[in-house]
């Protein structure tokens, strides 16, 4: 992949002697991944009826890595909710979390909703997820995929999540914020970040 100048000379400074490991990382097969809804049938049941092939994903039971070739998004299967589209790494934070069922949740930054629906899966709808992003178009994002897979118990809500909700102190059990970031480490899914000023980066930490 190429990189303009400014970037790869910022990025030299920034890593130093891992700079080659970071250009080495572009070289490496992308990662694709599904989840499978386990509210419609097991991850089981959809690896016997998959056309394709697919390899688990070692630390999520119920989840895949599949080839570029291949178009899931276009499937029948994804229309009628079977699986959630989503990259294994994105996957991982809501699986390592302590959840069980009736927990009470708390999304913030929440869209596509991708967190949301693989936590109230995992509370077997028994629980609730408040699913809060910033703006009305995100929330659409988060509802149509919950009309899609047919998940119950997830309320999306737009709330800007840098202002403290005093109504949710000590109601949730369990908070979880996939804050806005730089992006670098999706560049080859988005390209055009490479583009961007860092100067708009080092804004970022505070909005965290």
């Amino acid at each position: 992949m190429d990189f303009p100048v400014s970037f790869t000379e910022k990025m030299k400074a920034i890593l130093g002697d891992e700079y080659e490991d970071f250009l080495k990382g572009y070289d490496r097969t992308r990662h694709y991944g599904l989840r499978v809804n386990r509210t419609k049938l097991t991850a089981e049941q959809f690896e016997r009826m998959c056309m394709h092939d697919l390899t688990p994903v070692p630390w999520i039971d119920n989840a895949f890595e599949y080839e570029d070739s291949i178009s899931p998004a276009k499937h029948p299967y994804y229309f009628a909710g079977m699986y959630y589209l989503q990259e294994p790494s994105a996957m991982t934070p809501a699986n390592l979390l302590p959840i069980e069922p009736g927990d009470r949740v708390l999304d913030l930054c929440a869209a596509p909703g991708g967190k949301a629906l693989h936590l109230i899966e995992l509370m077997k709808g028994k629980g609730k997820v408040i699913a809060r992003d910033i703006s009305d178009y995100k929330i659409e994002l988060i509802e149509e995929n919950i009309a899609r897979t047919e998940a119950e118990g997830i309320e999306a809500q737009v709330f800007d999540a840098a202002i403290l909700d005093k109504e949710y102190v000590e109601k949730a059990d369990i908070v979880i914020a996939d804050l806005p970031c730089s992006g670098l480490g999706i560049i080859r899914r988005k390209p055009e970040i490479k583009y961007k000023s860092f100067d708009e980066f080092s804004k970022l930490p505070e909005i965290q």
